[in-house]
């Protein structure tokens, strides 16, 4: 935060002149800039990454930043973490449903179109292109916050793990041998090994 003060006050003269007065009112304000950064779990990457955006931001801003726009700098874009811009996304997305619909292999330029595929590609079947492609911005923008936040994507999940089997429909399992069932194949077998042991023997 000692850091952060000179920068808004130096780049931002209109900051100064409306927070920094006085040392309690310019304490007060840094610490609603601390508390957001506590709250948003920004580390010491993250703080010098949102120091050098602000420096670049006052080319073009005016005013500075308010504490939660400030912790939003501070957290990697989307290009910093090599998620592709949602265009992009989106057009892998329908080429991966088109290949799925004609049983052909395909492989997404990122894993985050697989999820997000996953999850919402149906969709493409039951709604306009237009809601089609809300749908799936809303998901970008879930897992990019989450991914921006330091989360990890799900790993692919099989149908039927490796060490399962599937359960065989009760139509094809076999019934029980009751005791009288065994009984009955006990002195079939035994009739049969009777009548071998009385054919004459060719000599």
């Amino acid at each position: 935060m000692a850091t952060l003060l000179p920068v808004l006050t130096t780049y931002h003269p209109v900051f100064a002149s409306q927070f920094c007065q006085t040392d309690e009112q310019a304490h007060g304000v840094i610490a609603q800039y601390a508390k957001r950064m506590l709250d948003e779990c920004i580390d010491a990457a993250g703080f010098e990454r949102g120091i050098g955006a602000l420096e670049k931001r006052a080319a073009t801003e005016r005013f500075a930043p308010n504490p939660s726009e400030f912790a939003a700098m501070c957290k990697p874009t989307p290009a910093d973490l090599g998620i592709p811009d949602f265009r992009s996304l989106l057009a892998d997305i329908i080429a991966g449903k088109q290949a799925q619909r004609f049983g052909e292999g395909y492989v997404f330029a990122h894993p985050l179109a697989r999820v997000i595929c996953s999850r919402k590609g149906d969709l493409i079947y039951t709604l306009t292109s237009i809601e089609f492609e809300d749908a799936i911005r809303a998901e970008y923008d879930h897992w990019t916050k989450r991914l921006q936040a330091g989360e990890q994507l799900p790993e692919p999940q099989l149908a039927i793990g490796h060490d399962q089997r599937p359960e065989m429909p009760a139509e094809l399992r076999l019934a029980p041998v009751s005791p009288l069932a065994k009984r009955v194949q006990a002195m079939a077998a035994e009739a049969a090994q009777s009548k071998q042991q009385n054919q004459p023997q060719i000599p």
